[in-house]
């Protein structure tokens, strides 16, 4: 729970230097420092700069707790200082004025509890103009016995409360290695502060919290609590449950009693380590209400959209910088809304699933955009509204003032009678029903908000005066009695001002002064002080005048503070029965529906702006199986494109799929140049899916669909890949290759993907050897093609990949990034209009277009040339890439089955060639892997051959290429070989990839890792037993296997032998 507390001019305070204290700007922790202050001399006059020995010690603890919000206990009353007590005079509405060499503030000691709760209070029900929601998580697992496939899982119960909106999420799941179902639930909740206790955790799940916590920008943080044991201790976890669930008379409520006897313990312990975080600020009310529990699992009415789906895609928000711009979400964000913004944020995480509901949110769409007035009109009328939905919410936990709760109902008032307004004038075209309903549900909330507004005094609630903020006050007889008193005490007073007067001799006084916190002083000239009595209490001197308390002002001041405290606890006691009473009638219930509605129909309107400003146009959904998109183009990169060039500039494409048929496309396998548009073009395919199926209009001239029941999208490097532990044969040994996580994700793609699931995979098998990687990336395509038989984009380089998709035409095909070489035209075989084969380090103009077929290279070493690699490197990789082509393509395996990131890595190569020298120590990690084989390996070479014969530097080059370990074989004593020891089915395998008996081993064989570094070249890099770790249906292991087998007993046969250079 954490804050950005600002001057009024919007600008963040800046820590303070010298004798100042230290700027606290964010709220990280209420924490209460006693400090015995009692025996503190009072020192009337000392030097601005001098601090008393009680700002030394306040000093000293800031500096070692910067961001905690500090009170110090000084007799009866807590005080702040610095700018502690600028943060306090703003969140608490005291006082705060300067005192001695800095700012000071101060509350009474038995108002302690009500205030802490305020702070609290204010930090979690408040919303701020960030993604994070105030959900409250607590985490735990257990243990499950090994699955079917040999990998180790862990079953893992959450339990999250958001206390602005009494929503509580939960669930139960098993996860595998990757923890993908975890990360998807992280995403889902999106909570401010995680609760565990760490020491029982895995380290693969504390790893990925760990992650996930770091992963938050300063705006979005988010708070780990490690707890002590007991909280989760079953035995004290279910004494904290049965004690929560008991009502006065010790029986225990049916919803808890299904609760006890339904959950396991993990989950029971999370209930518990919430419930006992939430009470000491009495924030337990949300658990108790059964309507108030959703489960995690129960996808009802949304599709299954996996976590490594929402990155890739950046649904939510853009996971490279952790902001919304650079997202879908950004991109339909134009709600005015703050419950608007969290029921978009819901929209787009979770696709519908009904037809109906999805027609029914465009036909509210079309009729706002066809109708502008009635879209400005709403929009009017959403201007200035606060965040209705958590006021509501903070009403029924008892835990909003009044002035928050005024502007609340009066601001829905003024909506409920805007749209009584247009649903009766004859003028208003609404043709929707969808639209029609949501208007009449936010007006009928009309009679109950003007129920609620009756008895409150306007302008006292706005001040936030809850003494004068009901009408009627004068009727409840203990706050009559209190003014009473505080009435009788100010006339003694008053009256004591003419017995000041007569003990000084003289009529010096006129009238009290009130300087600060201190009312009631008598200010006399220091000329006078001779005359003062002296029982006079001096409380300030200045150059020019004193000021005093005499011993009876200061008793009836006493008795007044106290009288004003007594009535300030009884109308914070009437507020809270006037909160209960509405709450006990199911009130706030009521206008907690109108702003839900009020929150579709916010959302609905933004669609229709979106739609009418970037010209999206209305999906058709049609039953048949179809997925057809004209003049298609990604929404998020098309802006930003037109924000840079004024105009749009984005190149579009179209597409046709023929879903769950054997006569039509439904697989598009898709080549082409590096940085050509491969990427965008797939995910701009699995976002106009989503976009329709949130019920927005989509990037395209027309669309006609068929309804997605799965959407998985796995693209790229994930942000999370290499994050968890790799359990099982790597006990206790943290951070699994980044291979292991993206085959991860496949598997589960295999897994639950069937005919009615969309699928994008992009450059599948990169992170191992060519042969592995190539063959999983062949077999895999081969899985989703015949048996899930569902709609699939798979990205490649690999031109095995393509050769297969050409004997599965017409359910599979292949298509290509258009590009241009040396301004003419490039056919399928990579000539020019001349009919000469155009060279690999040509320059390409990209035309970012779709085209039917090969591409005939990835002109990886044009990349390069981009990047600044040096010339005779270039040079060097072209001519060894048409070398390796010229003898593969002699024996091309056929009929084997019935703004990239390679530029910013080569970037980075190219900046070590120009400045490494011989006193550098360069260290290189699968260079090469982004591009197609024959150039990613020709690169590799050259760039090794540059380091090691013109650099002449220190070098670790990390490799899966078998050419490169050749050429480093040939340079020897310079460069040598070495691989990472390890174990095949126990015994230690020899240089050949055979064990003790000579018989070869096979890729799928279980591996024992070593961790040893040992000489020479490893037979093999065994991606294949990484698959089977992974969770890979074993056929496609299997398949992969025998192709890379194939592909290797051919190229060994044709391996080019390197000379020195």
């Amino acid at each position: 729970m954490k804050r950005q507390f600002s001057d009024t001019d919007g600008r963040s305070k800046k820590s303070r230097s010298g004798d100042e204290f230290e700027s606290v700007p964010n709220l990280e922790e209420i924490v209460s420092f006693v400090i015995d202050g009692s025996n503190v001399d009072k020192v009337l006059l000392r030097q601005r700069d001098e601090r008393t020995p009680l700002e030394k010690q306040v000093a000293e603890i800031k500096s070692e707790h910067p961001d905690v919000l500090l009170f110090v206990e000084c007799g009866y009353r807590y005080r702040f200082f610095g700018e502690d007590a600028e943060i306090a005079k703003k969140e608490l509405n005291i006082q705060a004025n300067p005192s001695h060499s800095t700012l000071s503030g101060s509350i009474p000691h038995h108002r302690l509890k009500v205030h802490l709760q305020k702070l609290v209070h204010k930090e979690l029900v408040q919303d701020d103009t960030s993604n994070c929601s105030r959900s409250i998580l607590a985490i735990a697992e257990t243990s499950t016995k090994p699955s079917d496939l040999g990998r180790k899982e862990v079953s893992i119960a959450v339990i999250a409360v958001d206390v602005g909106t009494r929503e509580v999420l939960y669930d139960v799941f098993v996860d595998d290695l990757s923890r993908n179902a975890l990360c998807k639930r992280l995403h889902r909740i999106h909570p401010c502060e995680l609760i565990c206790r760490i020491a029982n955790l895995s380290p693969t799940t504390w790893k990925t919290l760990d992650v996930f916590v770091q992963s938050r920008y300063s705006a979005d943080p988010v708070r780990l609590e490690n707890v002590p044991a007991d909280y989760f201790e079953f035995t004290d976890s279910l004494l904290t449950a049965t004690s929560f669930f008991q009502h006065q008379n010790g029986e225990i409520s049916q919803f808890g009693a299904n609760f006890l006897r339904d959950s396991p313990a993990h989950l029971l312990g999370c209930f518990s380590a919430l419930v006992r975080h939430l009470m000491a600020f009495d924030l337990t009310k949300a658990l108790r209400s059964p309507e108030n529990w959703v489960n995690l699992s129960n996808n009802l009415g949304a599709i299954d959209l996996p976590y490594f789906t929402c990155r890739s895609l950046d649904l939510t928000e853009n996971f490279a910088y952790g902001k919304l711009e650079g997202s879908l979400m950004g991109f339909l964000n134009a709600v005015k809304i703050r419950c608007g913004r969290r029921l978009l944020r819901k929209w787009v995480s979770q696709p519908l699933s009904n037809v109906g509901e999805i027609h029914e949110r465009l036909g509210a769409v079309e009729n706002l955009v066809e109708f502008p007035e009635l879209k400005g009109k709403m929009i009017a009328a959403f201007l200035s509204i606060p965040d209705v939905e958590r006021v509501f919410a903070a009403a029924a936990l008892r835990k909003v003032g009044p002035a928050d709760f005024y502007k609340a109902v009066e601001a829905l008032q003024r909506i409920a009678e805007a749209m009584r307004t247009l649903l009766n004038s004859e003028k208003t075209n609404i043709g929707s029903n969808f639209l029609r309903q949501l208007m009449h549900e936010i007006a009928e909330s009309w009679d109950y908000c003007h129920m609620l507004l009756i008895p409150l005094y306007k302008e006292a609630a706005m001040e936030g005066n809850k003494c004068e903020v009901f009408l009627n006050a004068e009727k409840n007889p203990e706050i009559s009695a209190i003014r009473e008193k505080i009435d009788s005490t100010q006339k003694k007073l008053a009256a004591e001002l003419q017995k000041c007067n007569e003990a000084l001799g003289r009529q010096v006084v006129d009238q009290f002064v009130t300087r600060g916190m201190h009312e009631y002083l008598i200010e006399i000239p220091v000329t006078m002080l001779n005359i003062i009595p002296n029982n006079w209490i001096c409380v300030s001197l200045t150059k020019r005048f004193a000021r005093f308390h005499s011993p009876a002002v200061r008793s009836l001041i006493a008795q007044l503070s106290e009288f004003r405290e007594k009535l300030t606890s009884a109308s914070d006691v009437v507020w809270s029965q006037f909160l209960a009473i509405h709450e006990a009638s199911g009130n706030f219930d009521k206008l907690s529906l109108a702003v839900l509605s009020l929150s579709k129909l916010d959302v609905l309107v933004g669609f229709s702006c979106v739609a009418a400003e970037q010209h999206l146009n209305r999906p058709l959904f049609i039953p048949g199986g179809h997925f057809e998109v004209e003049n298609g183009f990604h929404p998020v990169v098309a802006q930003y494109v037109e924000q840079k060039t004024g105009k749009m500039a984005y190149v579009r494409n179209g597409f046709a799929f023929h879903v769950g048929s054997d006569q039509g496309l439904r697989c598009m396998v898709l080549s082409g140049p590096n940085m050509g548009g491969k990427s965008c073009f797939v995910k701009q395919t699995a976002l106009t899916a989503i976009m329709a199926q949130i019920g927005s209009f989509i990037p395209g001239d027309s669309c006609k669909m068929t309804l997605f029941e799965r959407i998985f999208v796995r693209v790229g490097g994930d942000a999370t890949e290499g994050v968890f532990q790799v359990s099982g044969r790597l006990d206790g040994i943290v951070g699994g290759s980044s291979f292991l996580a993206e085959t991860s994700q496949v598997a589960e793609i295999l897994q639950r993907a069937d005919e009615r699931s969309l699928v994008v995979i992009d450059e599948f098998g990169r992170g191992t050897a060519t042969f592995d990687g190539t063959a999983l990336a062949v077999a895999v395509l081969n899985y989703l093609v015949h048996k899930v038989r569902c709609v699939c984009l798979f990205v490649t380089h690999y031109p095995e990949v393509c050769t297969f998709a050409e004997n599965c035409s017409p359910v599979a095909e292949n298509f290509h990034m258009g590009f241009l070489l040396q301004n003419k035209d490039a056919d399928q075989d990579g000539r020019d209009h001349l009919g000469r084969k155009a060279s690999r380090s040509d320059d390409v103009t990209l035309l970012f277009e779709v085209k039917p077929g090969i591409a005939p290279c990835s002109y990886g070493l044009n990349v390069a040339k981009m990047a600044g690699l040096p010339k005779e490197v270039v040079d060097l990789a072209a001519r060894v890439a048409d070398r390796m082509e010229d003898t593969s393509l002699r024996h091309r395996l056929d009929g084997i089955v019935g703004g990239s990131s390679f530029l910013a890595e080569t970037s980075q190569v190219a900046e070590i060639l120009q400045r490494a020298d011989e006193r550098s120590l360069v260290v290189i990690d699968e260079f090469g892997r982004g591009t197609a084989t024959f150039d990613g390996t020709a690169l590799a070479v050259a760039v090794l051959n540059y380091l090691v014969h013109k650099v002449r530097c220190v070098c670790l080059f990390v490799t899966h290429y078998p050419e490169v370990c050749a050429f480093a074989e040939s340079c020897s004593p310079v460069a040598e070989n070495f691989h990472m020891g390890f174990l095949l089915q126990n015994k230690d395998a020899d240089q050949d990839g055979r064990d003790h008996l000579g018989r070869k081993a096979s890729r799928s064989d279980d591996v024992t890792l070593l961790f040893e570094v040992k000489p020479g070249i490893a037979p093999c890099s065994y991606g294949l037993n990484v698959a089977k770790m992974a969770g890979l249906p074993k056929e496609v292991v299997d398949l992969a296997a025998r192709v890379a087998d194939r592909m290797e007993d051919t190229s060994l046969r044709h391996r080019i032998v390197w000379r020195a250079k």
